[in-house]
């Protein structure tokens, strides 16, 4: 069984550590305290560069599971469950239940690691909080263009078509509004009872009477608030945002999303936010929803959606989820231009 344990000299006295059991290390002056699996916590004198010297020494001819973060900490990159940026913290796996507070800048450098490092079999269940340093939307692409009043960016994708900067009725630094599906003004509360074609199984438009399956102008929201060239996303639309396009999770300011980036390097940010199904709204930052124009092909009581959520239970930074919801709920719009 090949070895796994590093020496370290504390006052002429040899100690063997087993790699395999380090979680994380910590400076404090001249100690070093060593946090481990079984429980227990080894104190030494010994600095952390040291130990980190130790550490490369061993795994000279392989990729090493530890990572120095900062001034004050060596991490096993296995034990790290959420690396949130804007809290600027890692927050280790429930077993070992450990907050370790660390500067945005370590922080940063550690997560660009761990990026680079994604297929790792140790990191697939990692969830990793990226943060957007970019003060506004001008910095997420090098043009920022403007149709019809609207600000919009060309993420070099097929169809040329443009996608808004901004989600439809956002407030500055505010929440972005929902809309029901066809419903052309946002409601503080989206529900079955006021909706404006009918209950879900007594509908007046969009039925197998009128065959409509793509919003019309008159009940597209994009449109009646942004004039004739703005609409909602199809289907297709966003299929190939999600084809053409690298989203990665991420944190900018106080908000959840992801950040979506053409093959130019253009960039657009959807907020997470949940839906809003009857109550002030259901704001789950861990998952966002977006309406396309489409209706179900298979249940004309529901549409389709691109829902995306952080990728905690998946091998990807970023999951989607199942394609279609009631139309009475609510729901972010995100307006393209063709």
């Amino acid at each position: 069984m090949k070895k796994t344990f590093i020496q370290l000299i504390d006052d002429h006295k040899i100690w063997n550590l087993d790699l395999e059991d380090l979680i994380y290390a910590k400076s404090d002056r001249n100690y070093t305290h060593f946090y481990l699996v079984n429980g227990k916590t080894k104190t030494i004198v010994i600095s952390l560069n040291k130990v980190m010297t130790e550490i490369n020494r061993f795994f000279s001819s392989t990729v090493s599971n530890f990572k120095r973060v900062g001034r004050f900490y060596i991490v096993n990159l296995a034990y790290i469950d959420i690396l949130d940026l804007a809290k600027q913290q890692i927050i280790l796996k429930d077993f070992v239940k450990s907050t370790l507070h660390c500067s945005r800048e370590s922080l940063r450098e550690l997560s660009f690691e761990l990026q680079n490092r994604k297929k790792n079999i140790i990191l697939k269940q990692m969830r990793i909080f990226y943060e957007i340093t970019a003060d506004s939307f001008d910095e997420l692409s090098d043009k920022i263009l403007e149709i019809d009043g609207v600000d919009c960016v060309d993420l070099d994708l097929p169809s040329g078509r443009k996608w808004a900067i901004e989600n439809l009725e956002a407030p500055l630094g505010g929440i972005p509004e929902m809309f029901a599906w066809a419903e052309t003004t946002p409601k503080r509360k989206c529900k079955e009872s006021n909706y404006r074609f009918g209950n879900m199984k007594l509908l007046t438009k969009y039925t197998a009477t009128d065959g409509l399956k793509q919003l019309q102008p008159e009940d597209d929201a994009a449109t009646c608030i942004l004039g004739k060239k703005w609409r909602t996303p199809t289907v297709e639309d966003f299929k190939e945002l999600i084809e053409c396009c690298e989203w990665q999770w991420c944190v900018w300011g106080i908000y959840h999303g992801c950040l979506v980036t053409g093959k130019n390097g253009n960039s657009i940010f959807l907020h997470a936010g949940g839906c809003n199904n009857g109550s002030m709204g259901f704001r789950d930052e861990s998952q966002g929803s977006y309406w396309t124009s489409s209706l179900s092909e298979e249940d004309e009581s529901q549409a389709y959606r691109c829902c995306f959520s952080d990728g905690l239970d998946d091998d990807e930074d970023v999951f989607f989820l199942d394609e279609i919801a009631e139309r009475c709920s609510g729901m972010y719009i995100r307006p393209v231009t063709d």
